[in-house]
Parts: structure tokens; C-alpha cells; sequence
């Protein structure tokens, strides 16, 4: 495969959304987990996240676009009504119906 270059490429987006299309499954079953080992499992990661959009910043909801959000699962765990607007975005349609 040829290496990534810094400017954009559309061979490689193409393989690699391709990828990311065909392997969402299983992207998602290593990766996201039942939500209560998710939660277990994650627990420290996401308070920190959390801690971390909300540290400095007092308009509520506070904004966050998630750039390559897979199945969006993070945004879900963090999500919490009037304290976070979270948007996500990714090139695989696969990873976003999940």
C-alpha cells in the first residue's frame, strides 16, 4: 500500500473508506463492546473526556464535533441533555448506520 502523504490522495481515501465500510462490524465489536463493559471498561476515559470539554468553557450546551466518529459511541456514553451538543462526522456509511 502507498504511504499516506500529507495532501489528499483519492486512491487512497477510496481504499481506505472501502475499508472502513466492509470492516464496521467489526470495528465495532472490538472497539464499542456491550454497553455495560463499554461503561466498566471506559469509565475513567470518559469522565476525563467529559472533564475535558466542559474545563474552561461555560456556554451550555457546549459544542463538540467529533471528526471520525465510528458508530458514534463515544459521544453517546458522554452525552448528557443541555450540557453537550455533539455532532459527528466519518467517511465510512457503515460505521454510521451502526
Amino acid at each position: 500500500m502507498k504511504q499516506r502523504l500529507m495532501t489528499p490522495d483519492a486512491e487512497i481515501d477510496a481504499i481506505e473508506e472501502e475499508w472502513w465500510n466492509n470492516h464496521a462490524h467489526l470495528v465495532e465489536a472490538v472497539w464499542a463492546m456491550p454497553p455495560i463493559l463499554r461503561e466498566a471498561a471506559r469509565r475513567h476515559y470518559l469522565q476525563k473526556v467529559r472533564k475535558f470539554f466542559l474545563a474552561g468553557n461555560s456556554n451550555r450546551p457546549a459544542k463538540i464535533i467529533e471528526i471520525g466518529c465510528g458508530s458514534g459511541w463515544v459521544g453517546q456514553m458522554i452525552a448528557e441533555p443541555d450540557v453537550f451538543h455533539i455532532m459527528g462526522i466519518d467517511l465510512s456509511r457503515s460505521q454510521i448506520a451502526l
